[in-house]
């Protein structure tokens, strides 16, 4: 199994940031970076607004101890997920299921 987890991944997780007129905007810092085996999956249908689009989704690998959670974001070259899935079966990986982030702030 290690040898099957090749891929560098960003794990993000959000924060606020005050803004002048006393609201807050959300921050995806990156916290870890990982090694992990990273497969792309059937994407899914979905909607935004009146646009039918699809959605990409991807399985990522982890260690079980890697600090990864539901809410949080999986970066993967280019492209950051939304993680929507944690799963372990063995007690040593964690199998995260992440869907496409599709807010404006997905690439920061």
């Amino acid at each position: 199994m290690i040898g099957a987890r090749r891929w560098r991944v960003e794990i993000l997780q959000a924060g606020r940031t005050p803004e002048a007129g006393g609201g807050a905007s959300l921050v995806w810092t990156p916290v870890a970076s990982e090694w992990a085996q990273v497969e792309r999956l059937a994407s899914t249908p979905d909607f935004l607004g009146d646009r039918r689009r699809r959605l990409k989704r991807v399985a990522v690998t982890l260690r079980e101890r890697a600090a990864v959670s539901i809410g949080d974001r999986v970066r993967f070259g280019a492209e950051t997920y939304d993680v929507v899935s944690i799963e372990s079966e063995d007690g040593r990986t964690a199998l995260v299921t992440a869907e496409e982030a599709t807010d404006a702030g997905a690439g920061a």
